[in-house]
């Protein structure tokens, strides 16, 4: 797998946005630059200590998508794993210019 095309996949910006807003802190640019690094740093970390994460053998079905805004949309999957548990997932996603990317806001699941 390309860890670019996964890392592409991401919205590091907006993932710090809402975690600050979920904090309700006032930030200042200078902060929420530095975040956004330190949002990607920790995803790309946490892809070098566990690896990529493997979906191929997950079975889901979409089971609703909920329109909260114009580009921010929660996708709510039930997946059945490899191993027969089973889980329902809640999963933000944002839209940024043409393209949906999936999101960490306060009170999701995320990838």
């Amino acid at each position: 797998m390309d860890v670019e095309a996964i890392v592409a996949a991401k919205d590091f910006t907006s993932d710090s946005r809402l975690f600050w807003e979920g904090l309700g802190l006032p930030i200042s640019d200078k902060q929420r630059t530095e975040s956004v690094v330190a949002f990607e740093k920790n995803f790309r970390d946490q892809i070098s200590t566990n690896g990529i994460p493997d979906y191929r053998d997950v079975k889901y079905t979409f089971k609703q998508r909920q329109q909260l805004h114009d580009n921010f949309v929660v996708l709510t999957l039930d997946c059945l794993w490899p191993d027969g548990s089973t889980v329902e997932m809640k999963l933000p996603a944002l839209k940024v210019g043409s393209e949906w990317k999936a999101v960490l806001a306060p009170g999701y699941d995320h990838l």
